[in-house]
Formats: structure tokens, C-alpha cells, sequence
């Protein structure tokens, strides 16, 4: 158990180590890299009646294994009524998936069509 005093606030945190995250000692310090991007803005699909999905290519990352994988959605406007973009599917050490819907009706397509909807992603993994 850790201890830490951060002003007047008393914080105590209780850390388990078997569940901490460490590099894969097995490779190499140099393969663990991070790798930055965004969807091509052609790549919004119609899915289900109004809703979407965009497919991101990293191949280009050069990651061996599937990455850890972080993503926002950026547009023009109107982004903030879609939600969605932050659950991964069909993660590979090459590409991924983001199914998005509009919280207030099925219109995610049209609304991302007309503001321009893309996925930034950040994805921290090994490339050897």
C-alpha cells in the first residue's frame, strides 16, 4: 500500500503488483513502439439502418502483435451526438474497427458524412 499527500487531500492508493503492465521481457526495448494515425475521411460505411463504421488502417506501423489501442473521433461538428469510437473490434497487429451510433437517433452515417467524421488513434505495441 502507497501513501501519497496531495495538498490538503490524504490519497491512498492500494497497488496490486501481479496486475501491473510491464514491457514483454522476452523482446527487445527497441521493438515496443508507438505509432500515430487516422482513418482515411473515404472510409465511413453505412451499417444497420443509419449507423456506421470506419475501418483504420496502421499497417504502416509495422507491429508484429495486435497493439493497445486508443481512439477518438474527430469532425467538424455534431461528433459529441455520436458515440461508439472509443470501442475497438477486429483488432489486428494491422487494422481495426469502430462501430458508431448517434445517441439520439440512427442517423450516425448521415450526421458523420455531412461533418467529416475520422478516427485518430494512438496504439503502443511491439514491431519485432
Amino acid at each position: 500500500m502507497k501513501t501519497i499527500l496531495l495538498g490538503v487531500a490524504l490519497l491512498v492508493l492500494s497497488i496490486d503488483t501481479a496486475s501491473v503492465v510491464t514491457r514483454d521481457k522476452s523482446r527487445p526495448a527497441p521493438c515496443l513502439q508507438t505509432c500515430t494515425g487516422y482513418s482515411d475521411k473515404g472510409q465511413l460505411k453505412a451499417y444497420g439502418g443509419g449507423n456506421a463504421y470506419i475501418d483504420v488502417n496502421m499497417n504502416y506501423c509495422g507491429f508484429v502483435t495486435a497493439p493497445v489501442v486508443t481512439t477518438s473521433l474527430r469532425a467538424k461538428s455534431w461528433h459529441w451526438a455520436i458515440v461508439g469510437a472509443t470501442s475497438i473490434y477486429n483488432l489486428t497487429e494491422n487494422s481495426f474497427r469502430v462501430y458508431l451510433l448517434d445517441r439520439n437517433n440512427d442517423t450516425a452515417f448521415k450526421t458523420c458524412l455531412d461533418a467529416g467524421c475520422y478516427v485518430q488513434f494512438i496504439a503502443v505495441g511491439y514491431s519485432c
